[in-house]
């Protein structure tokens, strides 16, 4: 059964009764949604219709590494070594999607893949048995439109399906856009840090955690 309400000044069109949904008074939160559902959102004031959903083996993967290839360049410039930038190649992440466990969604309009997520189970053994999110990127051209909370809220309640109470994730000390959408999605900064070395230059990363 099809059906469709209001959220965000957005339509969504559900493929099933939203039951599994619960609307707040801004926000749209998405509560023990089944595996492989998908719905799809359009923007009122005319503006193209988007599908979130499963990355399946039909999808071009060297286009959605594209997405990370994209963000990455224009996010991290500043914060990671330019040449280190300057030479990720093209399709770097297209073999490493719904890898090693993890799950990975899209967010597409028409042909164009616009934002993914990756999460599942924590791959970090001091952190065995929390779910965490890996990688959340849109394009930049689309970033500030809502579409990461969408994405958000998929894999929270994908992780929550999965039976996992507490994510986590990683954001660079220095991404503080990133950080302050975490802050506002309800993530808390718990105090542990993580060093990566990108090219010659370390970086610190901050992990946030979430109770669900």
């Amino acid at each position: 059964m099809e059906s469709s309400f209001l959220c965000c000044g957005e339509q969504v069109r559900s493929l099933r009764t939203p039951h599994y949904m619960q609307i707040t008074e801004n926000a749209l939160r998405i509560i023990d949604f089944p595996a492989l559902m998908w719905y799809n959102l359009k923007k009122r004031e005319g503006g193209r219709e988007m599908e979130i959903r499963f990355v399946t083996e039909k999808d071009d993967l060297r286009e959605i590494s594209g997405i990370y290839e994209k963000s990455w360049k224009k996010t991290y410039k500043g914060m990671l070594p330019s040449g280190y930038l300057k030479r990720i190649p093209d399709g770097n992440w297209a073999d490493r999607i719904n890898r090693f466990g993890s799950r990975s969604m899209v967010v597409v309009s028409g042909d164009e893949y616009i934002g993914t997520i990756s999460f599942g189970a924590s791959r970090i053994s001091q952190y065995e048995g929390l779910g965490e999110v890996f990688s959340l990127y849109v394009l930049p051209q689309y970033t500030g439109k809502g579409i990461g909370k969408l994405l958000m809220d998929r894999a929270v309640a994908e992780l929550k399906a999965l039976g996992y109470s507490r994510i986590i994730l990683f954001a660079l000390d220095r991404n503080l856009v990133a950080r302050r959408f975490y802050e506002r999605y309800g993530y808390t900064a718990s105090g542990d840090l993580m060093k990566k070395k990108f090219g010659h230059k370390t970086v610190t990363q901050v992990m946030y955690f979430l109770d669900i």
